[in-house]
């Protein structure tokens, strides 16, 4: 059972914006996305 685009879409960009910030070592950022990760998995 696959989810639907839209929330496979938020993922990526939550996991992207991850890797941005886990770049810029900004930790508050890296929870916050991997948070929202977690809600829509």
């Amino acid at each position: 059972m696959s989810p639907p685009p839209s929330v496979s879409n938020m993922s990526k960009a939550a996991l992207n914006s991850a890797i941005i910030s886990s770049l810029r070592k900004e930790r508050a950022s890296v929870c916050a996305s991997v948070g929202m990760v977690l809600v829509y998995v």
